[in-house]
């Protein structure tokens, strides 16, 4: 695990000082969420899984979309989980959610994109019934690990079409918000 985080690190485009702080910082983190884990992972169904790339283009009306999934696990016959690894802080629901004042719900929208993708790929046919966050750094208070599952409602999902949409709409008109004074 560790090897190969150190091999997938040194293919990307960092500085030195950057690789070694990642590497030292990456082996501790995975080895720490190795341990607590090791006895309860089980085979995932798929791994980075692409959605609306190559041959498999994905719409939503006339907006492509496209996204990878970090892991997806057979629940039951033809029902998937989708996990999404984070790394940072594990943040709370409420801020998960977009109920606190920090938060923006960036984390919840992205689970909800997934189910989009998941829902619109005619060459995925496997049924997300559950999306998870899987925080990969301990909570620096408690010193545990956690993980947020959620099920995604069809209102959720029709709330997101209906923001790409208008943004899709947004940048053909080549409306850019600020820009637009300029």
């Amino acid at each position: 695990l560790k090897k190969s985080f150190s091999m997938a690190l040194e293919r990307e485009v960092i500085s030195e000082m950057d690789r070694k702080r990642l590497i030292t910082r990456g082996k501790k983190t995975l080895g720490d969420y190795f341990e607590y884990y090791q006895d309860r992972f089980v085979p995932p169904l798929d791994i980075e899984r692409f959605f609306g790339y190559g041959w498999s283009k994905i719409y939503l009306g006339t907006v492509p979309l496209a996204g990878k999934i970090d892991r997806i696990d057979l629940v039951s016959s033809n029902k998937v989980r989708v996990v999404d690894y984070k790394t940072g802080q594990p943040k709370s629901r409420k801020d998960i959610e977009g109920e606190t004042a920090q938060s923006s719900g960036d984390y919840k929208r992205q689970l909800v994109f997934y189910q989009l993708l998941g829902d619109l790929d005619e060459r995925f046919k496997e049924e997300i019934v559950e999306l998870e966050l899987d925080f990969v750094e301990q909570d620096k208070k408690t010193g545990k690990f956690r993980k947020e599952k959620f099920t995604i409602s069809n209102e959720e999902v029709e709330e997101l079409k209906k923001i790409i949409r208008k943004v899709w709409s947004d940048i053909t008109e080549l409306k850019f918000g600020r820009t637009e004074e300029i």
